[in-house]
C-alpha cells in the first residue's frame, strides 16, 4: 500500500518566506534556508515551495531559490512552483534540484505545454494546482494574477489527467485560517480517480483524518501553522486519528 503524506508548504514573495491569508495578505517569516531546514529535520514528507511572485510579473522560475535550498544538506523531496511556462522551463527547475514541478495558470493559459511538460519531465513529476472556492453555482478557480474566479471546466482536466500525477486542491479563501478547508471541494473529484493534495485551512483538527479517510487524498499540506512552533509538526501528527499505519513515519531528524 502506498502510504499517505503530510506534506508542508512555503509560500515565498520577493525571495522571502510569508505567511498567505487567502492569497490577498501577506505578513513576514524571513527567509527560506533556515524555515526548509527546519522543515527538513522535522520529518515533513514533501517540502511544496510557492513562489508567487514570479508568474505574476513574467519572471519565470527562479533558479537561484531552488538551487539555494538544493544546497542546503536536506532530506525531503521538494516540489516547486512559480514562472513556469514550457518543457525548458521545467526541465531547468528539475536539473537546479527539485524533484517535482507544479503549474497552475498555464493549464489555462496554454494547455498544450502542459503536454510537453509532461512529456519532458513524466508526468510523475508533474502536479496540477488549482486554488478553488465552491457555491451553489459550481466550482470556481481563482485566477490570482489578475484576483478573478472562473467556473472550472473539469472535462479539460480530466483530459489532461494522463500528463500529471497529483491535483494540488487548494482552499484559497480558507488559506490562513484554522479548520475552514472546504470538504465539498473534494466531492466533485471523488468518481474521477485523480489523486489529490489538499491544502488551505486544514489546521489542527479532526478534519485532517476526515480529508485523509477520502479515498483519491494522497496528502495533505499544511502552511502558516507550521510558522507557530518549534515542535508544531509533532502536534499536527499526533491530531490525526486517521490509521497512523497507513502514513509515511516521520523521523525527527536533529541537527547537531
Amino acid at each position: 500500500m502506498i502510504k499517505k503524506r503530510i506534506s508542508a508548504s512555503v509560500i515565498v514573495k520577493s525571495n522571502r518566506v510569508v505567511q498567505s491569508i487567502s492569497y490577498r495578505k501577506y505578513l513576514p517569516i524571513g527567509s527560506i534556508e533556515p524555515v526548509v531546514e527546519n522543515l527538513d529535520r522535522w520529518g515533513v514528507d514533501e517540502i511544496i515551495i510557492f513562489d508567487i511572485d514570479r508568474s505574476k510579473n513574467n519572471l519565470g522560475p527562479n533558479y537561484d531559490l531552488i538551487k539555494a535550498i538544493s544546497s542546503i544538506p536536506i532530506s525531503t523531496p521538494l516540489a516547486y512552483a512559480g514562472g513556469i511556462n514550457n518543457y525548458k522551463d521545467a526541465i531547468r527547475v528539475i536539473s537546479s534540484g527539485s524533484e517535482r514541478v507544479i503549474v497552475d495558470n498555464l493549464f489555462f493559459k496554454n494547455p498544450k505545454n502542459i503536454k510537453n511538460i509532461s512529456n519532458a519531465i513524466g508526468s510523475q513529476a508533474l502536479l496540477l494546482a488549482l486554488p478553488l472556492t465552491i457555491n451553489k453555482n459550481g466550482i470556481f478557480h481563482f485566477n490570482y494574477l489578475n484576483e478573478k474566479s472562473k467556473l472550472l471546466d473539469l472535462h479539460k482536466i480530466l483530459g489532461l489527467k494522463p500528463y500529471f500525477s497529483e491535483l494540488i486542491i487548494i482552499d484559497y479563501l480558507s488559506q490562513g485560517f484554522d479548520s475552514k478547508f472546504d470538504i465539498g471541494l473534494l466531492e466533485i473529484f471523488n468518481e474521477n480517480d485523480i489523486d489529490i493534495v489538499c491544502y488551505g485551512g486544514i489546521g489542527v483538527s479532526g478534519l485532517s483524518s476526515q480529508i485523509l479517510a477520502t479515498k483519491n487524498v494522497k496528502s495533505i499540506a499544511f502552511g502558516n501553522i507550521l510558522n507557530y512552533g518549534e515542535l508544531k509538526f509533532q502536534e499536527i501528527k499526533k491530531s490525526i486519528k486517521y490509521s497512523k499505519k497507513n502514513l509515511r513515519r516521520s523521523i525527527f531528524r536533529e541537527k547537531i
